[in-house]
């Protein structure tokens, strides 16, 4: 893990970088900010790529419990660098072959690094995402 490194994470107590994005929500793609989560909790989770076996676990998982962060009044959603047109792919594939099929949270799109580096889980020399969760 050595090699996987941040100096960029917001600290806890600061506020958390504003950014717009894209997004696919409900496969339609949206543009969507930070600022859309205000009064809310926000579990914003970063991964490293749409199609990975892993990655959909997750996001899988999460979708599974998003009724338990709800009651609480917490709101999820997953960025990556790929394009929004990447992950309406990715959703409309199957789950058996690493698709995501239908949930209910956002996938941001971050293919220029933007967000990822305001949070510093961007991996310059690896071209992807840390996994990484973060409330905001």
């Amino acid at each position: 893990l050595s090699k996987f490194k941040s100096k960029n994470y917001p600290s806890v107590g600061e506020p958390a970088p504003n950014f717009s994005t894209v997004a696919v929500v409900d496969q339609r793609i949206v543009n969507i900010k930070l600022t859309d989560y205000r009064g809310s909790y926000l579990v914003l989770f970063f991964y490293p790529r749409d199609f990975d076996s892993s990655c959909s676990s997750e996001i899988i998982n999460f979708h599974e419990n998003v009724e338990n962060f709800q009651k609480i009044g917490c709101k999820i959603a997953a960025c990556s660098t790929d394009s929004e047109y990447c992950h309406l792919a990715w959703i409309r594939s199957l789950r058996s072959e690493n698709g995501l099929g239908k949930f209910d949270f956002p996938l941001f799109a971050d293919p220029v690094h933007i967000i990822s580096k305001l949070y510093g889980v961007y991996q310059e020399e690896q071209g992807f995402n840390l996994r990484l969760q973060m409330f905001v």
